[in-house]
């Protein structure tokens, strides 16, 4: 044995400060030639996880440790030390949202010839390729939904970004920068031009006099008829 990893989080310094690992997926060494080679990947999933003693969350001590949060860890196997990591922290949430990044089931992480790492959040369908600076580059949430067991999911299990390559029979694509929008001066048609202003859209045939809804049950009505407008105030 020439380096290990758990199932004993507690045993020494080194395994304390990464912490419990729960419920991982993908859990596998950055292939050669990559940024990081050589390195573990893996997508701790978090949930439920452990024995122990009970506990009002887990009375048989059966799964007796809860994290609703997930965490992509990058650990030199032979120091054991986390070279990098992306949780829901670095994803610009506070800790106490901490779930905004979770994922208890499935998922995966990608190492990218450019460095960055391609995360498959499967839970939610959600795709997202983030820099070392943990700035998210791209983004892909999966449209596609079924009905299993009487939940709507649109789960993705794993995803890999592959070269151009591997498809010989299609033309290389043209890749083209998409700059970042500044949400602070971003406006929609019609919308408010700014700060100090008021201005209200109105939809055409819509009345933005009317206040009352009608057709909504309180009273017969042969068809349903209902008013509707947007108004911004400037302070």
């Amino acid at each position: 044995v020439v380096w290990k990893l758990g199932p004993d989080f507690d045993e020494n310094e080194k395994t304390k400060e990464i912490g419990w690992i729960i419920g991982q997926h993908h859990l596998h060494m950055i292939p050669r030639g990559l940024p990081g080679e050589g390195n573990l990947l893996v997508f701790d999933n978090g949930g439920w996880g452990g024995y122990g003693a009970g506990n009002p969350g887990c009375r048989n001590g059966v799964n007796n440790a809860i994290r609703d949060t997930s965490r992509v860890l990058e650990i030199d196997p032979a120091t054991l030390e986390v070279v990098w990591q992306y949780t829901a922290e670095e994803a610009g949430n506070l800790r106490f949202d901490a779930y905004k990044f979770y994922s208890p089931y499935i998922s995966s992480a990608q190492r990218l010839p450019n460095g960055n790492t391609l995360i498959t959040e499967g839970s939610d369908g959600r795709l997202i390729e983030v820099t070392k600076d943990h700035e998210i580059v791209w983004e892909y949430i999966n449209p596609y939904y079924k009905n299993l067991k009487n939940h709507r999911l649109n789960m993705v299990y794993r995803a890999y970004r592959v070269p151009y390559e591997w498809v010989p029979q299609l033309e290389k694509p043209e890749e083209i920068s998409i700059e970042p929008v500044d949400v602070s001066s971003f406006r929609v048609k019609n919308a408010s031009p700014g700060e100090g202003t008021g201005k209200v859209t109105s939809v055409e045939g819509v009345d933005p006099k009317v206040k009352k809804v009608t057709g909504m049950g309180e009273e017969e009505a042969e068809e349903e008829v209902v008013n509707f407008c947007v108004t911004s105030f400037g302070k």
